[in-house]
């Protein structure tokens, strides 16, 4: 299959059209996974830090000043950076062949430049993470320190509230990429109004030189006119092909100033196809009123039009055999349209365009020419000998050039390329903002039941089921995710209102993309804390009341 190809950018991840908005978008999500990375780092912090008191406070004791133990906590964090960075860039090597892949681009930036990009992002999360744990880290008493005391409980008590923060954060991004997926797979499943599928288009001729002798020049042309007709009788003749015409590819309109003939109105851009007869029953178009183009009735160029539903209504017309429209470069004295165009036919709404985009007033003129496209489907399961079939055909009258097509269908799923990869992006953010949470979740839930060993084992002695110690150690993180998805809901219900007003065509923002969010946060908190739950509440609990 053929397509144009270009030199490939970053800029080239999009779409001409929205680039903007896209790209704000990426930035809003980086941003939040950058948040939820700081939230917890410093968290992770908070909890080194009341993990390892009773060290500070005897490195205090034994003369230690406050900014000497800072300054080792330092030294350790940039080691922590700079191990980071190493294995970050290695593991960017390794993945950009495969965001190039998902992406459509080809980046390649120096090595160097991506370690030194690296350290600077850790270097600022890292700082802007440590700034609570620092000022606790300077304020711990020695007293407190050697009673391993820094915070009260309800201190202590917002780790969980910032775990909650970076899980309502992630829920968003989760619901976020829901949306996305689900309104991606609405466009590419929606019925166009027109059939794309076993159908190509391609060119048999192209406009010859116009260099040469008039001689030439003249039998250039012959050749070429007894070439079509044996084009197109071969295409008839070929059991392969099903049908075929000619005329532009539905989705590659031309776009013309129209206006309705005796109209204040001034002239309003809208969309055009170049047809032919029989392009009406190839796509499967629909008629609403009047009829289409008839080879014994109708002429090429000639002074009628075919309009459809959204045309009709914008010029408000209640009987087209009274009315007629003007275009603004044709329908003037040197053409055989100055008095306008006979609107013989109404068809039904089809869409052309990027479903973001409301229905456009259409316009379809009868043209036959040599040089349009030619639209040809296959029979089922008769494509490859299709192909065969029409690029040798191609190649008779085109000694020594490539035979170039693309199916309707590819076409389709191009136009929405954009969303396929923003989908695939916002996929993998998600996937890494879950991965950040679940490791934070996992070092509160080690730390607390780590803390809570001794009053498990006095639990279980008294009589405590291995269940019911579960649902207590488990009971408070659900508490907090649940609170996450009541903040995240609201949150993410406005963003999606909004991204989903872009578009003329959407799908429905239902309870289930909320419900499946939620479930699967809390399903994933479940499983980070589980089996740290499960390994204190199956401990033995005479080596628990031993804990130290």
């Amino acid at each position: 299959m053929y397509f144009a190809s270009g030199e490939m950018d970053v800029k080239s991840i999009f779409s001409r059209s929205g680039d903007t908005s896209n790209i704000r978008t990426l930035i809003v999500i980086i941003a939040v996974i950058f948040i939820i990375s700081i939230l917890n780092f410093s968290n992770l912090q908070i909890i080194q830090i009341n993990s390892s008191l009773k060290n500070i406070g005897i490195n205090k004791i034994t003369g230690a000043g406050g900014k000497h133990i800072l300054f080792q906590k330092i030294t350790e964090i940039l080691v922590l950076v700079l191990i980071s960075a190493v294995l970050i860039t290695f593991v960017f090597v390794l993945a950009l062949p495969y965001f190039n892949k998902i992406a459509g681009v080809g980046l390649a930036p120096e090595l160097g430049k991506v370690f030194m990009l690296n350290i600077s992002i850790l270097i600022v999360l890292v700082g802007f993470s440590m700034i609570y744990p620092a000022v606790a880290f300077l304020r711990i008493p020695v007293t407190n320190s050697l009673k391993s005391q820094v915070f009260a409980e309800t201190k202590l008590a917002g780790r969980k509230v910032v775990s909650s923060v970076q899980f309502a954060l992630t829920i968003v991004l989760l619901i976020v990429s829901i949306v996305v997926v689900k309104q991606l797979g609405f466009m590419l499943n929606k019925d166009l109004g027109f059939k794309n599928e076993n159908i190509i288009a391609t060119k048999y001729f192209d406009m010859g030189r116009l260099d040469g002798t008039d001689e030439e020049r003249q039998k250039s042309r012959v050749t070429t006119a007894n070439n079509y007709e044996y084009v197109k009788n071969e295409l008839a003749a070929h059991s392969s092909v099903k049908q075929f015409s000619q005329g532009q590819v539905p989705l590659n309109p031309s776009n013309h100033p129209w206006k309705l003939k005796g109209s204040d109105s001034g002239f309003s851009s809208g969309n055009g196809l170049a047809v032919t007869p029989e392009y009406f029953e190839m796509l499967g178009l629909e008629l609403v009123e009047g009829r289409f183009f008839e080879r014994e009735r109708d002429e090429s160029r000639g002074p009628q039009v075919v309009i459809n539903e959204a045309a009709k209504k914008f010029w408000e017309i209640n009987d087209i055999s009274k009315a007629r429209v003007l275009n603004k470069y044709w329908s003037i004295p040197q053409f055989d349209v100055a008095d306008g165009y006979e609107i013989i036919g109404v068809v039904k709404n089809f869409n052309c365009e990027h479903l973001s985009k409301t229905l456009q007033p259409m316009y379809l003129y009868y043209m036959d020419d040599i040089f349009s496209n030619f639209l040809i489907e296959f029979e089922p399961g008769a494509t490859q000998a299709g192909l065969k079939f029409a690029e040798q055909l191609f190649n008779e009258v085109n000694p020594g050039e490539t035979f170039q097509y693309t199916f309707l269908s590819d076409e389709v799923e191009v136009l929405y390329q954009k969303e396929k990869r923003l989908s695939k992006i916002y996929i993998i953010f998600t996937i890494i903002a879950f991965l950040i949470s679940a490791t934070g979740l996992f070092a509160i839930s080690l730390y607390d039941t780590r803390k809570r060993t001794k009053e498990i084992g006095i639990r279980k002695v008294n009589g405590a089921r291995t269940s019911e110690v579960l649902v207590m150690l488990n009971k408070d993180f659900v508490k907090w995710v649940v609170i996450a998805f009541v903040i995240a809901t609201p949150i993410a219900w406005y963003a999606m209102n909004k991204w989903l007003e872009n578009f003329a065509y959407k799908t429905s923002l239902s309870w289930w993309i909320f419900a499946l969010a939620g479930l699967l946060a809390l399903g994933i908190a479940l499983l980070t804390v589980s089996w740290q739950s499960w390994k204190a509440a199956t401990r033995n609990p005479v080596e628990a009341l031993r804990y130290e």
